[in-house]
């Protein structure tokens, strides 16, 4: 979504958005199918298998409200993520 599009929505609330590749120079917003849908200010994402699946994992950062880790549920025809807390990736102090 481009900013023009996001002001023109209304949109009052940042939310973080997923893209997959037409592999025509476009994407297309598959943040719904994909269950990565969250509001709030993203500050960033690492990617990474935290229980050692075999699948890719994303923990995602934000200012001013709690982190979320989203497990990869599925990867086939494209990949889906369902939330868990996200202290379950976390070790340590």
């Amino acid at each position: 979504m481009t900013a023009a599009a996001w002001r023109a929505s209304g949109s009052p609330v940042a939310t973080n958005h997923s893209s997959t590749t037409t592999r025509d120079g476009t994407f297309t917003d598959v943040t719904a199918k994909a269950g990565v849908g969250s509001s709030g200010w993203g500050q960033g994402v690492c990617v990474g298998d935290y229980d050692n699946d075999g699948f890719d994992d994303l923990f995602v950062t934000y200012y001013g409200r709690p982190n979320i880790l989203y497990h990869t549920t599925a990867t086939a025809p494209s990949p889906t993520w369902a939330r868990r807390p996200a202290s379950a990736g976390q070790r340590g102090n």
